[in-house]
């Protein structure tokens, strides 16, 4: 009867630590299938916020790259009217030397006339 009780009991103990396996086992599946999503979840969070911070470095980049490029079409354009005021002003001022010198020309030319005019008539 004891040897009954006992293996019995052996059983007992044997469908509860195999009971206990399996529960043990299972919650260690559910577990991992809940870490593998989370870790899931977490690396999609991580890849969506590194493409964000992406696009941002690259926007910021674009913003400043234009504002470079800007400052020095500026700085270009004001550099080529400068050149080309001073190419109008030495233009203008040759225009105005001609302009002088004809006009010198034609006085000259009318006070001789006059001189000899007037030195004929003495």
């Amino acid at each position: 009867r004891k040897f009954i009780a006992a293996s019995r009991f052996k059983q007992r103990m044997l469908y509860h630590t195999a009971a206990r396996n399996i529960q043990a086992r299972w919650r260690s599946h559910i577990q991992h299938q809940r870490f593998s999503t989370v870790v899931a979840s977490i690396l999609r969070i991580q890849c969506c916020y590194r493409g964000y911070a992406v696009r941002e470095t690259v926007d910021q980049m674009n913003r400043h790259t234009t504002l470079i490029q800007s400052a020095w079409r500026g700085f270009y354009h004001w550099r080529q009217y400068l050149f080309d005021k001073m190419d109008v002003v030495f233009i203008q001022s040759m225009v105005r030397r001609r302009q002088t010198v004809a006009m010198y020309l034609k006085k000259k030319s009318a006070i001789i006339k006059i001189q000899c005019a007037f030195r004929c008539f003495l």
